[in-house]
């Protein structure tokens, strides 16, 4: 069927019902997209309940599919976090570890083996 026909049968656009066609453009089950489903349905002779019924049923699993993934992105942020805050406390711990034991103890002097010290002055 031409999209010319059925524009013209139900006053559309042909390139919006074009779009429709290639699933660029979604129709919402509200009224106003009810209202296009049905008009399709009739412009070329299918049932306009069943249209109605099947645009229903897509936005709602649709509308499942989001929550889904809003609730797995949610888990994902969650999981981060903790991870975050555990890396967090680890280095904390760390460097409470590495730190002096008291405040005014000194501060631990690394001692270099001669040849490092012969390579700094530039001693063979």
């Amino acid at each position: 069927m031409a999209v010319e026909y059925v524009a013209g049968r139900t006053k559309l656009a042909p390139l919006r019902i074009a779009a429709i066609e290639r699933d660029e453009a979604r129709l919402r089950p509200d009224g106003q997209g009810r209202m296009t489903a049905r008009a399709l349905a009739e412009a070329i002779g299918a049932d306009a309940d069943e249209a109605i019924r099947v645009l229903v049923e897509f936005a709602e699993a649709a509308a499942q599919a989001e929550r889904r993934f809003v609730r797995l992105n949610a888990r994902g942020l969650a999981a981060a976090l903790a991870l975050l805050l555990l890396a967090g406390g680890g280095w904390w711990v760390v460097a409470r570890l590495l730190e002096p034991r008291s405040p005014g103890a000194p501060v631990k002097t690394v001692s270099r083996p001669d040849y490092v010290q012969r390579a700094l002055d530039g001693q063979r």
